[in-house]
């Protein structure tokens, strides 16, 4: 027996819809944990198709300990596309991926409508100065709630928040436009606009199969209605901090 057959006799096999104990999630949905982790998620789904091809919504500037699919991008183990609104952040971007043919990049953000839109930011002329933390690099967002919510360790925080309009892309038009027809991840980080991202998603169309999504910012209501979701639509979850996994198999 190899390691693939060893994978999916051995860990998915008699898999179910399971979300861990002891948090929020189990106080509303009575099931078990699924105890796999997001890289054996990957390495099963890795194994298990051709061509792997990956959405990144909110990519800030590739290169971060807290990016779980920088390396397989690098390695060109992995194809798809990175979306990343910030003008500032995406040019960073493109020179960390530079070279790299298995990746497009795009300067937008995931929405609804078409439109050029604000999203509140920490100036970046200020990130690293005074005390304003460097990870305030990565907390760009259309919700001025999650905005507030960072700003209690942010110091003079209304003196560095500030808007920027930047450009959008339905999810509809961005499959369109780039052809696709799979996805094998969705990766969302978008500081609390992670709910919205999945609901633009035609899952009669469509079905991803994984979908990591930031919950730490989601309205208790919308936690729980994404995760309820998702469970009807058959994926299985993985819940850790920040973040949960759905898998689709």
């Amino acid at each position: 027996m190899n390691l693939r057959e060893l994978i999916n006799k051995v860990v998915f096999r008699n898999s179910k819809y399971e979300i861990i104990k002891n948090n929020l999630i189990s106080q509303h949905f009575s099931k078990n944990e699924l105890k796999i982790e997001f890289e054996h998620i990957m390495a099963h789904r890795l194994m298990n198709t051709k061509d792997f091809f990956f959405i990144q919504v909110g990519a800030n500037v590739g290169i971060s300990t807290m990016d779980p699919i920088y390396k397989s991008i690098t390695n060109k183990t992995i194809n798809g596309l990175c979306l990343e609104p910030i003008p500032f952040y995406f040019n960073k971007l493109v020179e960390n991926y530079k070279g790299l043919e298995n990746v497009s990049l795009i300067n937008a953000a995931l929405h609804p409508s078409d439109d050029e839109l604000a999203m509140y930011k920490i100036d970046e002329n200020a990130i690293g100065k005074n005390g304003v933390p460097t990870w305030t690099s990565g907390i760009a967002t259309f919700d001025k709630r999650v905005m507030e919510k960072h700003g209690r360790d942010i110091p003079d925080y209304e003196k560095h928040l500030v808007t920027e309009k930047v450009k959008c892309i339905s999810f509809e038009n961005l499959l369109t436009d780039y052809n696709v027809t799979k996805i094998d991840l969705l990766l969302i980080d978008t500081e609390g606009f992670d709910y919205e991202v999945i609901k633009m998603v035609d899952f009669n169309k469509i079905k991803p199969a994984i979908i990591r999504f930031e919950h730490k910012h989601l309205l208790k209501n919308d936690l729980f209605n994404c995760v309820d979701m998702l469970a009807n639509i058959g994926y299985k979850l993985f819940y850790e901090e920040p973040d949960i996994t759905a898998y689709l198999y």
